[in-house]
């Protein structure tokens, strides 16, 4: 302990008697007592400076609630107000310093920052690592989460090499949120929906001002012993000179709290041996639930997903699946300490039942007039063989095609087809198009998609069958980031079945002048929305998602995106993020659900997307409760424009069916009862051209066999 430490507890002795946080700020405390007090053991410090008013920074002892007792503070207003109740609902006391040069350069792009407090000096490590705690808060939390008050920290290091390496260090920011790719800790990627397994809601607290604040975080950097190295620790407000933030920094050795990061990985079992053996395939979109913080993840293309744990007792577990069983324990009871070393998590999965299904979903980037547009086709393992088959694709006659990712492997007039082969379940492929858009003149025209896949089993017989349409307007102004809701069964239209799954798509674009590292979309979901159907479907880049079913909030990261902007890259500045929710089925007919979506290209502030709603109507029969997909419907040709054959794979001969079709309001276009080797005929005769609804119906017990949509040119 260096005398310094002593001298400081000498000073506070007497208060400890009273078990109050006791500060001493910067009137007679050095910055090379501070720096020292961080660095500790670690290395030797020199030429150290604080550029920061007496009140605004200094030291702490006996503070209760942070997770570490003794440190340094730093804020933009005041020290002392920082170890007061919490009764203050926006605590500010300006300390009426200037902001700091190196924040608003650095990559953040931070415009008018005020009250900065700075520590920095030099140092010389005696180790290949350093490494301290600290805790961020702030007044700030909740009310201006989101927004361009998003007051500004970090801790920046530069210098020699970083070792193994021999390349000097270029200044860089060490204060990340743990088990992420490089994202800073900051008002609006740290919060209550926000990575909210590091956040503490101080709302009447007894001991810390702020509002909210986080849970100790660590800064670390691997640094070469013997060579000199610069430290930089900055706080500033943003925007404004009100509302106070701090940080926090531990003294070296002082104990914080424990957070492991958890490995989870899910597998298709097929031999049954609790074990991922060679050729054993990751299983995509599988959910599973952390208690007790009612969080949903779900694996990525690779059958993993990783998240953080804080010190205590936590449950995991598989979320039930109808498709999908476990070999394993369905849960595992996990108690986070010190010295525990997590395994990783494996789930081995087993079908529960033979089910032939790949859905298709299109996408496109904002259908601007004369110009070259974007279009994604995705298809979906959700079944459990290994599926075999064709996805095509109809378009509009205003659209031309310009070219395709994998190329198509039948091009006909109007139509393009790609042969499905060997793909496994909850796997999926995209297929990137890219059309010609129709000029000025054609504002306002809706442009038809509409995709279909056919599967066959080994035998080459066909086993199911699955359509999707799309319609998108041209548009010769826009704002490129939007959210769009279709029905599951009405497609691209503002209604939906009660119990239906709803489709959003949230569409973005980089309108800035320089690349976007990392994008998040963040959504409330309706509570008129059954939370635990969440399920996220596709997008245009990998991303990892996350759900809290407590609040309804769903969490899509786009790390390491590099978006190129709108100049350097139009067509490839766009992105897009697919995900299904069911509506409940036990709410009034004709209730509304509304949604909109923030989007954050790296720290800058969210851009909210349009509101999109769904008005949610009932069943045309309101004694039929369900749809049953296990039998699929084809239709031919779809679109029709005079007559179409609807083929329903798996009927019997000796049952009574009855076809129905229904317009996009539900009300009942056709009926038709009888039917020759599962096939029906539908005339058009006076339907006009748009969506409808074909169902097929048990006659005895009034089940819904199957359903599906037609679009009549």
């Amino acid at each position: 302990m260096n005398k310094f430490y002593f001298s400081i507890l000498l000073l506070f002795t007497s208060s400890f008697l009273f078990a109050q946080p006791v500060v001493q700020d910067l009137n007679g405390v050095s910055a090379e007592n501070l720096a020292t007090l961080i660095m500790g053991e670690q290395a030797t410090v020199s030429n150290a400076s604080i550029t920061c008013p007496n009140e605004a920074g200094g030291v702490f002892m006996e503070a209760e609630d942070l997770g570490f007792t003794n440190g340094v503070i730093l804020t933009s207003g005041s020290a002392a107000l920082a170890f007061t109740p919490n009764n203050i609902g926006s605590a500010s006391r300006s300390n009426g310093a200037p902001g700091d040069e190196d924040l608003e350069n650095y990559p953040w792009s931070y415009v008018g920052t005020f009250d900065a407090c700075a520590l920095e000096f030099d140092f010389v490590p005696v180790g290949n690592q350093i490494s301290f705690s600290y805790v961020f808060g702030s007044e700030e939390y909740p009310e201006w989460v989101g927004s361009n008050f998003n007051d500004a920290f970090g801790i920046f290091l530069e210098g020699g090499p970083e070792y193994p390496a021999e390349t000097p260090i270029e200044e860089r920011n060490i204060a990340i949120i743990p088990n992420t790719n490089n994202i800073y800790v900051a008002i609006n990627f740290l919060n209550g929906s926000v990575n909210d397994q590091l956040f503490v809601s101080n709302t009447g607290g007894q001991h810390i001002q702020y509002d909210g604040y986080t849970v100790p975080l660590p800064a670390t950097a691997n640094v070469t012993p013997g060579i000199t190295y610069h430290l930089k620790i900055v706080i500033a407000d943003v925007s404004d000179a009100i509302y106070d933030s701090g940080i926090f920094i531990a003294l070296d050795g002082e104990d914080i709290l424990v957070y492991k990061t958890l490995n989870i990985l899910a597998f298709w079992d097929e031999n049954g041996n609790n074990l991922q053996d060679e050729g054993e395939i990751p299983l995509n979109n599988q959910a599973f639930v952390i208690e007790p913080n009612n969080k949903v993840v779900t694996t990525d293309s690779e059958g993993q997903v990783s998240l953080l744990l804080l010190e205590g007792e936590h449950q995991l577990g598989y979320q039930e699946n109808t498709l999908w069983e476990m070999t394993t324990p369905t849960t595992y009871d996990i108690n986070i300490q010190e010295s525990t070393e997590l395994p990783t998590y494996s789930f081995a999965l087993q079908p529960s039942r033979i089910l032939h299904r790949v859905e298709p979903y299109l996408s496109s980037n904002p259908t601007r007039c004369n110009s070259q547009v974007s279009y994604y086709l995705d298809y979906s393992n959700t079944g459990t063989t290994i599926a075999n088959g064709i996805v095509s694709l109809e378009f509009d006659d205003l659209m031309e095609f310009v070219e395709a990712y994998p190329q198509p492997d039948v091009i006909e007039a109007g139509k393009l087809s790609w042969n499905i082969e060997g793909l496994y379940p909850s796997h999926q492929n995209q297929i990137q198009l890219r059309f010609g858009i129709p000029d000025e003149n054609f504002i306002g025209e809706i442009l038809e998609t509409h995709a279909v896949v056919q599967l066959f089993n080994d035998n080459e017989e066909f086993v199911y069958s699955k359509s999707n349409s799309y319609n998108s307007e041209v548009r010769c102004s826009f704002d490129p980031n939007d959210k769009l809701t279709q029905s599951n069964l009405l497609g691209q239209s503002e209604f939906a079945y009660l119990g239906d799954t709803i489709l959003y798509t949230i569409r973005f674009q980089n309108t800035g002048n320089d690349v976007a590292f990392h994008v998040r979309v963040e959504d409330f979901l309706d509570k008129k929305l059954d939370w635990t159907t969440f399920h996220p479907i596709t997008s245009s880049h990998d991303f990892s998602t996350s759900f809290n079913r407590s609040t309804g909030k769903a969490i899509f990261d786009f790390e390491d995106i590099m978006l190129p902007d709108h100049i350097t890259n139009e067509p490839e500045s766009h992105g897009f993020v697919m995900f299904g929710i069911v509506s409940l089925p036990d709410i009034e007919d004709k209730t509304e659900v509304n949604n909109t979506a923030s989007i954050f290209f790296d720290e800058n502030p969210p851009i909210v997307t349009n509101m999109v709603a769904n008005t949610l109507i009932e069943q045309v029969e309101t004694d039929i409760e369900t749809l049953n997909s296990d039998y699929s419907i084809r239709i031919f040709p779809n679109p029709f424009s005079d007559f179409a054959t609807i083929e329903v794979n798996g009927l019997s001969a000796k049952d009574n069916y009855r076809l129905e079709m229904m317009d996009i309001l539900g009300r009942k276009v056709r009926e038709l009862k009888s039917f020759d080797n599962g096939e029906w005929r539908i005339e058009r005769g006076d339907l006009e051209s748009g969506l409808y609804l074909i169902r097929v119906l048990e006659e005895e017990n009034r089940r819904i066999l199957g359903s599906e949509k037609i679009l009549i040119k």
